[in-house]
């Protein structure tokens, strides 16, 4: 089976997974080990439809507002064809002005990246344990849990709800501002 980098083009039904047709690239269905990119048509994508979420080669968002809930979403697949080590990355790279909501859990076994002008909320079920996070931009816990995982980078950490935020994690060189509403506790 050869794969290729599926495209979100926004103009599907929302839902990610191995039988909505809702991708550009070879085919219109996303395949076991693609590389996915969301190029800045806003979109809710609901991760669904098949046991144990999605598997990719690796995920970018280079521009838009998205938010993705449901079933996980891992980076940790193997891209198979032309141009097979530019697209097996296994890491989520938030890149531009993006604004991305994730609800539901990531495991990507090269961590996510948030660039300097991205934002990255962190909602109620989002799961990082197996993601390690570097943090260039702003990162909002929006949601009162446990957040395990790594953090690290120069960005700005918010907490902005009710409740109490335990961060259960490996700081390494963590530099940014972390700013708390005056909601909840760390």
């Amino acid at each position: 089976m050869t794969n290729g980098s599926r495209k979100g083009n926004g103009t599907g039904d929302g839902n990610w997974n191995y039988t909505t047709g809702n991708w550009t690239g070879i085919t219109t269905k996303f395949q076991e080990g693609d590389y996915a990119v969301f190029d800045g048509t806003a979109q809710i994508f609901n991760v669904a439809g098949q046991t144990g979420g999605v598997i990719t080669s690796g995920m970018e968002i280079n521009s838009g507002t998205y938010a993705f809930t449901g079933a996980v979403i891992s980076g940790n697949g193997t891209f198979v064809g032309e141009n097979a080590a530019q697209y097996n990355t296994n890491k989520l790279d938030i890149k531009g002005d993006a604004n991305v909501t994730f609800g539901n859990a990531l495991n990507f076994s090269k961590g996510m990246n948030i660039a300097d002008t991205a934002t990255v909320n962190l909602a109620a079920n989002s799961d990082m344990t197996n993601t390690a996070i570097t943090n260039l931009g702003t990162l909002n816990f929006t949601t009162a849990s446990d957040h395990k995982g790594t953090l690290s980078g120069n960005g700005t950490f918010n907490k902005t709800t009710t409740g109490t935020l335990t961060l259960d994690s490996t700081y390494t060189g963590v530099n940014g501002t972390f700013n708390q509403d005056d909601i909840g506790s760390v």
